[in-house]
């Protein structure tokens, strides 16, 4: 067994509404990391308008990581 980095993943990789996006961000917050980073997909089934569903999604996780990584059909 590898020594620990002190790296913590967390995988939530099952839909990804915007409801469920958020919890994960809760989480992220309470971990006592130096540096937190996020990789994430786009937003399956946004709600319209869509541009506000992102950018709610998008203030949220300014608010909890440092660096973000979005991939997928509706990365900026």
């Amino acid at each position: 067994m590898a020594p620990s980095c002190g790296a913590i993943l967390i995988r939530d990789d099952w839909k990804s509404a915007e409801e469920t996006m958020l919890a994960p961000f809760d989480l992220l917050e309470q971990v006592p990391a130096r540096r937190k980073i996020v990789l994430m997909g786009g937003i399956e089934e946004p709600l319209p308008p869509v541009r506000a569903c992102y950018r709610r999604v998008g203030e949220r996780l300014s608010a909890c990581a440092d660096r973000a990584y979005i991939v997928g059909r509706h990365a900026p």
